[in-house]
């Protein structure tokens, strides 16, 4: 058996392949996609995420309890400025997006291969979609705040 067909040669050849081609033949051979992966900071970006969309979070709750309840009548609720409060929200989806979605490309011959992997990471996912739904919510104030009286004209 000669260097070419050894297994440590095959091993090697493996390791000079992109780490896209790399990724793609772990998950054809059925082999675990997270020996492969880089350092787990999805917990952090969770975090992160999460005070990035708290003054989104106040300004909503307290705006409910404010108008909707009779709960806080005599209370300053408009603390953070608006590009805070958009702003934060859409930090927290875009950097809980890239903890979540993965992309990768792969080399086959004369074809690329474009892959969309969706991580199962729960807690992103969840602070993913709350945010989002604050980033709706805030438009929507918004919209009827600013363009309510536009139709009576």
């Amino acid at each position: 058996m000669g260097f070419a067909e050894s297994p440590t040669a095959s091993r090697f050849k493996l390791q000079c392949r992109p780490l896209a081609a790399v990724l793609y033949k772990h998950k054809l051979e059925g082999y675990k996609m997270d020996t492969v992966q880089p350092v787990r900071i999805h917990g952090w970006t969770a975090i992160i995420g999460l005070f990035a969309a708290l003054p989104a979070m106040q300004f909503v709750s307290l705006n409910i309890l404010k108008y909707e309840l009779g709960v806080l009548a005599d209370i300053n609720i408009y603390v953070f400025h608006p590009v805070i409060l958009i702003g934060g929200s859409i930090f927290a989806v875009l950097i809980n997006a890239w903890s979540v979605v993965k992309f990768r490309v792969v080399q086959e011959g004369d074809m690329r291969i474009f892959m969309v992997g969706l991580a199962n990471r729960r807690i992103n996912i969840a602070v993913l979609g709350v945010s989002a739904g604050f980033i709706l919510i805030l438009f929507a104030y918004l919209v009827v705040e600013n363009f309510s009286g536009l139709h009576a004209a």
